[in-house]
């Protein structure tokens, strides 16, 4: 397994072991979701990797994002809170994400990071996580 693979695997164990909501990769967009949620961590995309030399080495800023979805509501924007607050708080607890990464960085939470449209049944936000990891000798490691 790569290690950008790697990494993107313990991130959403990570996830999954923080919160009661179902969490799931790369998931289609639902149309509806239970009360206790749903989240789904996004591959992303590498933001920057920087190559070290003498011994070759790649140091890679993955940039995944995790969407949290919950059902609209009265509590929609505490649902989401609480969410993001326990996935902060796991990777706070474990920033190497179990030995995948050097370092797993969570950003600000973006409430407005979704046009719902006229979907009045659920609600969404965007954790951008930041995960720093070196692979040798190529980039694709």
């Amino acid at each position: 397994m790569s290690a950008r693979e790697n990494a993107l695997v313990a991130l959403t164990a990570a996830v999954s072991a923080a919160v009661t909501a179902p969490v799931m990769r790369d998931a289609a967009w639902p149309e509806r979701v239970g009360p206790a949620g749903l989240v789904i961590v996004r591959d992303g995309r590498i933001a920057n990797a920087t190559a070290m030399l003498s011994p070759l080495a790649y140091i890679h800023e993955h940039e995944a994002e995790i969407e949290l979805i919950v059902p609209a509501g009265a509590s929609d924007r505490a649902a989401l809170d609480a969410l993001a607050m326990a996935i902060g708080a796991a990777i706070a607890a474990d920033r190497m994400l179990g030995g995948a990464v050097e370092f797993a960085e969570p950003g600000p939470l973006d409430l407005d990071a979704f046009d719902i449209g006229d979907s009045a049944a659920i609600r969404a936000a965007r954790l951008p996580v930041t995960l720093t990891f070196t692979t040798a000798a190529t980039p694709l490691a």
